[in-house]
This record gives C-alpha cells, sequence and structure tokens, in this order.
C-alpha cells in the first residue's frame, strides 16, 4: 500500500485539525459563560422586589419546602463561592433547583448587584439573596417576614442599596405559609434563609420587622433589640436617630426598658448565631403607620442609614474587654445540668458576679459572688439545684466584673 504525504493532503488535514480544535475552544468558552451569570437585566431594584413579592407563597399555602440537610449543604456551598466573588460553577447548580444567578444594574444607584432569585412559579419558597460586590459595610439587611410585615422588604431594600451594604436577605413565602411554623425563618434553622445568614456572617445584622402598636401597650413607634437582656450602646445610637426624626424609640434592655419584653427577639434564631459567634445582631419593629406612607418610610431608612456606617461591628468596648471572658455553656440545649465557663485576668478589685436569668430577666440562681484570682474558671449549673424546678425554656446567664458586663443564652430542654 502506498500512502501519499503530499503536502496539499497534510495542509488539508492541519486545517482540519485546527477547526476542530477551535470549534472545541468555543464550546469551552460558551460552557463556561453559561455557568457564569447568564442574566444581565437592569432597572429599579425596588420594582424587582415588589415583583418577587407579588410571586410569594401566601398564608395557608403550604408554599415553602423544608431543604434537606443535602440541599443546606450545597446552598451552603453556593453562598460561600457566591460570597468569594467566584461566580463560574453557579448558575449550573443554582438551575437544578429552580434558581436562576442574576447580574442586575440598579439604574437609580449605579450599582451592580448579583442575584439568587427563585423563578415563577415560586415552588420552593426558599428566598431570594442579592449580593454587592462594591459594599462599604459588611453589613447584612435581612427582611424574614415580607407579606406579614407589611412593607418591611421595601424598607430593607431601600436601606440595603443607600447604605451600600454587603447582604440583602428576603424570606420567600408569607410567615405563615406553613400550618407548621417551618416556613418562619426567623424561628427556625432548617431554611436557606438562616443558612445564608450563618455563611455570609456577617459583622452586623439589621433585621427589618413590623408590629401594630393597637396589640401593644404603651408600645413606642420603634422598638429595637438584639435578642439579649442587656443590648449594647451602638442600639442606643439607632434610637437617637429615630427620636431625632420626631418617632417615639425604645432598645429593649432589662435595666433600662424591660416592658419592651415582647419585642425583645430572646428566640430569634439569627440573632441567637450572631450572639453566640460575637456578631451585632440589631431587631428593629416598626410600628405600621411608620411602613405605610412614602415620607415615613423615607425617614424610617434615613434613620437607619445615618448611622449605619459606626454600627458595623460586634467589637463595641462593652462587648470586647481583655481581662474577662464569659464561654457558652456546654452542652447546650441541657437537662438537668450543664457547665458554664468564664476567665478572669489579674487580679480584680470588684466581685466577679455569675447570675442565671429567666426570659423575662427575673433572677433565677447566683452561681459566683466573690472576688476571683486571675484564671479559667467552671461552674456547674442544673435545674434541680434551686428550690423550684426549672420549666423547659430559654435562660440567660451574666457576668459582671466591676463595669464589664456579658450576657449569654442557654436553652433547658423538657
Amino acid at each position: 500500500m502506498k500512502f501519499d504525504f503530499s503536502p496539499n493532503i497534510i495542509s488539508f488535514s492541519l486545517y482540519f485539525t485546527m477547526r476542530i480544535k477551535i470549534c472545541f475552544l468555543f464550546l469551552l468558552v460558551f460552557i463556561s459563560l453559561k455557568s457564569q451569570a447568564q442574566t444581565f437585566t437592569q432597572g429599579d431594584i425596588v420594582d424587582l422586589i415588589l415583583d418577587i413579592r407579588q410571586h410569594m407563597p401566601g398564608m395557608n399555602s403550604e408554599g415553602f419546602v423544608i431543604p434537606t440537610d443535602a440541599q443546606m449543604n450545597v446552598f451552603t456551598g453556593l453562598f460561600n463561592s457566591f460570597n468569594n466573588l467566584d461566580y463560574s460553577a453557579i448558575q449550573s447548580i443554582l438551575s437544578q433547583y429552580g434558581y436562576t444567578f442574576y447580574k442586575y444594574y440598579n439604574t437609580p444607584s449605579n450599582d451592580t448587584l448579583y442575584i439568587f432569585k427563585e423563578d415563577y412559579p415560586v415552588k420552593k419558597g426558599w428566598g431570594t439573596f442579592i449580593l454587592n460586590p462594591n459594599a462599604v459595610t459588611h453589613v447584612a439587611i435581612e427582611c424574614p417576614h415580607p407579606l406579614w410585615d407589611t412593607n418591611t422588604e421595601i424598607v430593607g431594600i431601600k436601606v440595603f442599596i443607600q447604605s451600600k451594604a454587603r447582604w440583602y436577605l428576603l424570606a420567600g413565602t408569607h410567615r405563615y405559609a406553613n400550618s407548621d411554623d417551618s416556613s418562619d425563618p426567623a424561628h427556625v434553622t432548617q431554611c436557606i434563609f438562616h443558612d445564608a445568614h450563618t455563611t455570609f456572617a456577617p459583622d452586623t445584622a439589621i433585621q427589618i420587622h413590623g408590629f401594630d402598636k393597637s396589640s401593644y401597650v404603651n408600645y413606642p413607634d420603634v422598638v429595637i433589640s438584639n435578642g439579649t437582656l442587656y443590648p449594647p450602646s451602638p442600639l442606643y445610637k439607632i434610637r437617637d436617630s429615630y427620636t431625632s426624626r420626631g418617632f417615639t424609640a425604645g432598645v429593649f434592655s432589662m435595666s433600662t426598658y424591660p416592658d419592651l419584653n415582647q419585642l425583645g427577639a430572646t428566640t430569634n434564631t439569627q440573632g441567637q448565631w450572631s450572639n453566640d459567634n460575637n456578631k451585632l445582631f440589631i431587631h428593629i419593629e416598626h410600628d405600621y403607620p411608620l411602613r405605610n406612607t412614602d415620607s415615613k418610610i423615607t425617614k424610617v431608612v434615613s434613620a437607619l442609614v445615618e448611622n449605619l456606617s459606626k454600627v458595623t461591628s460586634a467589637a463595641d468596648p462593652q462587648l470586647v474587654v481583655q481581662n474577662f471572658r464569659l464561654g457558652q455553656n456546654y452542652p447546650n440545649p441541657f437537662n438537668p445540668g450543664t457547665i458554664i465557663t468564664f476567665s478572669v485576668k489579674g487580679n480584680p478589685i470588684s466581685p466577679v458576679l455569675l447570675k442565671v436569668y429567666d426570659i423575662l430577666g427575673k433572677e433565677i440562681s447566683v452561681l459566683v459572688n466573690e472576688i476571683k484570682r486571675g484564671g479559667d474558671y467552671k461552674v456547674f449549673f442544673s435545674s434541680g439545684t434551686i428550690n423550684k424546678k426549672l420549666s423547659a425554656g430559654v435562660y440567660f446567664y451574666k457576668l459582671t466584673v466591676g463595669n464589664y458586663s456579658e450576657t449569654k443564652k442557654m436553652i433547658l430542654l423538657p
């Protein structure tokens, strides 16, 4: 057999091979582009949020699907990629869950945003998540109760844009979409909303809520809390921003305003996580009229934006004191006993006080009341060592040394 290696045949072979390689290269580029944010749209982000709200499953719709642990793990990975600005594989994974990854240009503010949004019709109700890659604060604006807390999602998105916060988290259904309360993201952990909160781990999370003063006797227009009995000073700065605009406002604290305990956020799951991880959590309840007119919404938004750049970390002097540290009890939850740890550096002249309180601020037990030398300490607390057996629920323990105090939460099981 005779083979023809003439220049014409060789050139044709090389040409054909190069064409295949070029086509393959274009295919790779196409796949890469498809795996990134496929849709680039522009407009007013407020209008987009209104549209999303319009498509949410409502009350008693059973429209919230509880995610499995495996699905939660997938979204944890997606949120990590999202947060690290690694968009390469997001869309290809999100599409399996009926979500689209958007690049969105907000024309009123000239911001480019990235969005996780569930496709219509909504089949899971897991929420909407927005990232501003050019944010100036490590802050998350969170709206867990759209529809139920009227217009809180609008207040929230305006605060997010004007303050140039990093994240906006919006729940995907009505608070009472499901009959078993699983659709309330502020009080459950098995949801994508809570997963986003813990994965993004913002230095400061501001959660926007609403209430009606007609159901709360002698309450102010605005109630501010952080889920603990003794909140840090940044909350009082925000309170002053509201009062300077003509609103009445109060900070829930057992030492200054204990009557606000009904809206104290002591059972809020995002607040519990933030407080346990030395992050600043700010829970704000607005009376209905403040969320019902454009002029008052503008004032509410400006009150929050005014101090937001100053309130960006839990590293407040009241929270971080090098000479003392209160640890998280273990086990937690517990029944009947748990161990509480604390550390003392140096030799303080003031007594070290360690007390336990119930959710209403009533003192339950004094565990330590003496001057301690520097060192690490463990104290055992049992629900059966006091005169009256404690009922299951949330309790707080507080370490106080002179002007320093720190409070943590623990849960007693039935």
